[in-house]
């Protein structure tokens, strides 16, 4: 938007407009300084909308990396506890086992 905004030569419109017989060329640079203006204008509200979209779009790619680093620190935590489930069940049922066999044997 800004280079296309910014193709527009000044002394091109002061030529355009004093070609018109009803504007003085003081009545063209009037209109033209109104027209660049608002060109301007719309050039800082363009880079203001660049900005905070670009800063929005940071926030929530942090935001979703703090998120993605919390899932899996969860996803480890509930891996420990399977393993300790697991591994409580072997030792229960090898004692079970075993005394199971000793039981048998008198």
């Amino acid at each position: 938007m800004r280079a296309r905004l910014g193709q527009v030569d000044r002394g091109t419109l002061v030529a355009l407009l004093s070609s018109n017989p009803n504007l003085s060329e003081a009545q063209a640079n009037r209109i033209v300084d109104q027209i660049e203006s608002a060109r301007e204008s719309v050039i800082g509200q363009a880079e203001y909308v660049q900005q905070e979209t670009q800063r929005w779009l940071n926030q929530i790619k942090e935001q979703a990396q703090k998120q993605a680093i919390a899932t899996q620190k969860m996803a480890a935590g509930a891996a420990w506890w399977l393993f300790g489930t697991a591994f409580t069940s072997l030792i229960a049922s090898a004692i079970a086992g075993f005394l199971a066999v000793r039981v048998n044997l008198f």
